[in-house]
């Protein structure tokens, strides 16, 4: 049975009146048919349409003309008859299961590039940048974070001296029990009064910076707070804050090609689940390094099960009332003198760094204790 040529309108290009012609298929060429019209064209020469569910069919000629469906459907319907125009690109749009499962795969790849594409690129990036970047970074960020957050630490310049001298003596314990060679971290050892409760983080030059507050909290425990020293040193010696950097560069790079200029917050959304998450990891490895640091000193490692038991009790702690007073069922350190219960009224407020993206307190309690068996 001979194939019915389907009916469509050809404009040449030169005039803009349509021409009916018949349309069929002899081989490899499109043959019209029409008034004054007798065309063969290579079928591979024609740009086809993509078969949408709505809109026009325009096939684009070589010279110029087209053709015009007078009918969709019917267009559709002799296209597929003759397996022309029709590319798998076109048959995936068409069906809602092969969307799916696309969307399934760009699904996995995202998420593939996130776990492992990203950690992976910020690596590569580390490892062919100098530590001077690190120092530039770091004087940038301490003088940020000076003017933001940090005032003149209350503790007594002796005590400051103390802690900075018992710091320094454990990382040169630490430092020779490491391999010949290995280079020595610089550190700059500060002590702030803060409006972030009892801490302490690490800046990409080595700046380490604990708060008045960590200090009151653990007075008479030094084992603690050198594990809260080595901690902080370890995220220097893993260049964790200028990996964290590189990683939210590039995960707002990949947000903004793929979102546009949508929104400057949307692009740094990915940024700070970056953040939230790679820091889990970080937190881990400097951990361990606080672990390597405390067997250097004949510390037990097990020690920093109290620094989460202190800080877990101290967050626990009600508000202070209007008056800036503690609420008077709030239970009272010892260790805590009265002038030090004003100065953490005053001043704190509910921002802490990074506590939530830390581990879980009884998973690192229980890497510390187990660090004492081995």
């Amino acid at each position: 049975m001979a194939d019915t040529p389907l009916i469509a309108d050809y404009f040449d290009g030169q005039h803009a009146q349509a021409i009916p012609v018949a349309l069929s298929v002899h081989g490899d060429m499109l043959q019209l048919t029409g008034t004054a019209v007798n065309n063969q064209i290579p079928l591979r020469e024609i740009h086809w349409p993509e078969r949408t569910r709505h809109g026009a069919r325009i096939a684009q000629l070589p010279d110029g003309g087209a053709l015009h469906a007078r009918t969709p459907a019917e267009w559709d319907q002799w296209t597929r008859r003759h397996n022309i125009g029709e590319g798998w690109v076109v048959q995936v749009q068409q069906s809602w299961r092969l969307v799916g499962v696309a969307v399934v795969v760009l699904l996995a790849l995202c998420a593939a590039g996130y776990l492992w594409g990203l950690p992976l690129a910020s690596r590569g990036v580390m490892a062919v940048m100098p530590r001077s970047v690190d120092q530039q970074v770091g004087e940038i960020a301490m003088r940020s974070v000076e003017e933001t957050w940090l005032h003149p630490s209350k503790l007594p310049k002796a005590e400051q001296e103390r802690l900075r001298a018992l710091f320094l003596q454990a990382q040169a314990r630490w430092q020779s029990a490491q391999p010949p060679g290995t280079p020595t971290l610089p550190v700059k050892i500060h002590f702030r009064h803060a409006r972030i409760g009892p801490n302490a983080f690490a800046l990409p030059d080595g700046s380490l910076v604990f708060t008045d507050q960590l200090v009151k909290l653990f007075k008479g425990r030094d084992e603690v707070l050198v594990g809260v020293f080595a901690h902080e040193l370890g995220h220097v010696q893993h260049r964790h804050s200028m990996r964290l950097l590189v990683q939210s560069g590039l995960l707002g790079a990949a947000a903004s090609v793929a979102f546009g200029d949508f929104s400057q917050v949307l692009a740094a959304t990915p940024a700070l689940l970056g953040h939230m998450a790679y820091s889990r990891d970080f937190e881990r490895e400097a951990d361990d390094a606080s672990i390597e640091l405390l067997r250097a000193n004949n510390i037990r490692p097990s020690v920093m099960a109290g620094l989460f038991d202190e800080l877990a009790a101290y967050r626990r702690r009600p508000p202070p009332d209007e008056d800036g007073k503690k609420a008077k069922d709030k239970p009272q350190d010892p260790r805590e003198t009265s002038s030090d219960t004003e100065d953490e009224s005053d001043d704190e407020d509910d921002f802490g760094i990074a506590f939530s993206s830390h581990p879980a307190d009884a998973e690192r309690i229980a890497r510390f204790k187990e660090a004492d068996q081995r």
